[in-house]
C-alpha cells in the first residue's frame, strides 16, 4: 500500500492584497500582507487610484464602489496606518508613495471595495443617511 501525504502551504508575499468579509470574492475589506500579518488599511489618504490598483492586483474589474467607513468590518483589529498616494500606473500598492503616521490619526475606519458589479448579500447598505439591511435567499 502506498500512502501519500501532501501538505499545502500558501506563500504570501509582502504587498499581497485580498478582499475579506464581502460575501463574494469581488468585494470586501481591503487587506495587505505586511510584516507577516494581514492588515486592514486606514481610510485616511487612500487615494482613488489605490482602489483601482487593488482590483488590478487581484485580476478583477475596475472598482464599482469604494468604501471608507469599515462597511465590511475591521477584521482582526490590525489597521495599517499608512498613506497610499497612487498615480494609477503602479502595479502594487507598495509602488505607490507611502508613509506611516500615528495610529490615532487613523481612527477606526478602514477601506473596502467592490471590484466590478456590486452584489449585496446580507450586508449593510446606507442610502441618503438611512440604513437598510438587505438579504437575498438563493
Amino acid at each position: 500500500m502506498l500512502v501519500c501525504r501532501v501538505n499545502l502551504y500558501f506563500l504570501y508575499l509582502t504587498g499581497d492584497v485580498r478582499l475579506v468579509d464581502g460575501g463574494i470574492s469581488n468585494q470586501g475589506r481591503i487587506e495587505i500582507y505586511f510584516n507577516d500579518t494581514w492588515w486592514a488599511i486606514c481610510k485616511n489618504h487612500f487615494s482613488w487610484s489605490a482602489f483601482e490598483i487593488v482590483c488590478n492586483m487581484i485580476n478583477l474589474p475596475e472598482p464599482h464602489e469604494r468604501y471608507y467607513e469599515s462597511e465590511f468590518g475591521r477584521g482582526n483589529q490590525s489597521i495599517l496606518a499608512m498613506d497610499f498616494s497612487c498615480d494609477g500606473h503602479e502595479s502594487s500598492l507598495l509602488e505607490c508613495r507611502h508613509e506611516s503616521y500615528y495610529e490615532h490619526y487613523c481612527g477606526d475606519e478602514v477601506v473596502g471595495v467592490s471590484c466590478g458589479e456590486l452584489v449585496m448579500a446580507g450586508k449593510k447598505l446606507t442610502v441618503l443617511a438611512r440604513t437598510f439591511y438587505v438579504s437575498f435567499l438563493f
